[in-house]
């Protein structure tokens, strides 16, 4: 889509080309006190959002202040983060997908996410829910390090572990415990840094 640019007159048009949409991933190993980090290092309050519960089937949403009671209420497996309207909850979403399954040998990776359409959405409330994401982002970065890697000690992009997780792994490192992508169905470990071992 092409838009005016914001001052420009009819007879003296800046076209400004807006994205095809907006959007970033990135895939993270948490356990449950992760969660409970990343849930009180977000303030819902000061983005004017909500959480959204998703559940199975034909699900009737429920709204909460806290990331965790929405992932409960709709069994565990993912949330979304939403801007609050004057009616109600409005606009993109952001995604938190938990990986956390209590299971004792493997981590799986969960993600957070967001995508958006700038030509589809209001200009107020496609800034606001960018504020929220990058927000939110931030948050999911103070929680996390990027200590992933693969069995040859090759660092692997766009993934982070919590710090509760990394205690978790440590508990009884690989080959006994392993972080597994459930896309591809490949394992990851800690990095040797992080374990404190001198070589990968």
């Amino acid at each position: 889509m092409i838009a005016l640019a914001s001052g420009a007159t009819s007879g003296q048009s800046a076209l400004v080309s807006l994205p095809a949409r907006k959007s970033s991933q990135f895939s993270v190993h948490m356990v449950r006190d992760d969660e409970v980090a990343l849930d009180g290092a977000i303030d819902c309050r000061s983005f004017g959002a909500l959480w959204e519960s998703s559940g199975p089937g034909r699900w009737t949403p429920t709204y909460h202040e806290s990331m965790l009671d929405a992932l409960d209420a709709g069994g565990g497996v993912q949330a979304f983060l939403r801007l609050l309207g004057p009616d109600g909850p409005s606009g993109p979403i952001v995604q938190y997908l938990s990986g956390w399954r209590g299971d004792l040998s493997e981590l799986r990776a969960g993600r957070v996410a967001y995508r958006w359409f700038p030509a589809d959405t209001d200009p107020s409330e496609g800034a606001a829910f960018q504020s929220l994401a990058d927000g939110f982002f931030r948050a999911t970065r103070t929680v996390t390090k990027p200590h992933v890697v693969t069995h040859e000690g090759k660092p692997v992009r766009g993934y982070r572990i919590g710090v509760h997780a990394i205690r978790w792994y440590m508990e009884h490192p690989w080959p006994e415990r392993v972080l597994r992508d459930m896309a591809s169905f490949a394992t990851y470990r800690l990095s040797s840094e992080e374990l404190g071992d001198p070589d990968p």
